[in-house]
């Protein structure tokens, strides 16, 4: 084979994959699916820290930016150490945590089929239990804290492994003023 023909093969093949690895990362439709851990934090009512399942859909209008809806469940109960005593109860923990995102995200290639996605917006509905035993007819109980209302922001970096799997990996960060939400998440997606 001659070497010009080879250099032109060889370019011509190399373009098209760099196309092909970018529509992998373009989709207009991602579904995903994961979890984390969320690290509550706040001057007055630090709210639980737990496992969490994050769920989310993302619409990307333009190659660029897209919106997320993004469901956050903490099914668990975050005891304390040390239960807080008062005069009518004991206050056991914090748990049940449950909220929903909607934010602007941006996307940006960092390599062949690596990006990076930041996104800002609305935390909504936050809700949480104060884990508690009543001493007056005895019983546990868990009182709804919320829902409450506040801001996100997000950072994700995403590595498409197929056409259309990717996986992301990042944090989130959702709060107000008295309670905040640290989340490190890992996140498998589907795309379209």
């Amino acid at each position: 084979m001659p070497k010009a023909f080879t250099k032109v093969l060889v370019f011509v093949l190399s373009f098209l994959t760099s196309g092909i690895a970018r529509a992998q990362k373009n989709h207009t439709v991602e579904l995903e699916t994961g979890g984390g851990y969320v690290f509550g934090n706040g001057p007055e009512d630090p709210g639980p820290s737990l496992p969490t399942f994050t769920d989310s859909f993302v619409l990307w209008p333009t190659v660029h930016w897209g919106v997320a809806i993004r469901l956050v469940e903490g099914p668990g109960e975050d005891l304390y150490a040390s239960p807080v005593q008062i005069a009518d109860r004991t206050f056991l923990g914090e748990g049940n945590l449950h909220y929903l995102t909607l934010t602007a995200r941006h996307r940006n290639s960092l390599a062949l089929r690596t990006g990076l996605e930041v996104g800002f917006g609305m935390m909504f509905g936050e809700t949480f239990g104060s884990i508690e035993i009543l001493r007056e007819s005895p019983r546990r109980v868990s009182v709804p804290n919320g829902p409450a209302y506040g801001l996100s922001l997000e950072a994700l970096v995403s590595h498409s492994l197929f056409s259309h799997l990717i996986v992301k990996a990042g944090a989130t960060y959702d709060f107000e003023f008295e309670t905040n939400h640290f989340q490190p998440v890992i996140l498998g997606v589907v795309g379209f």
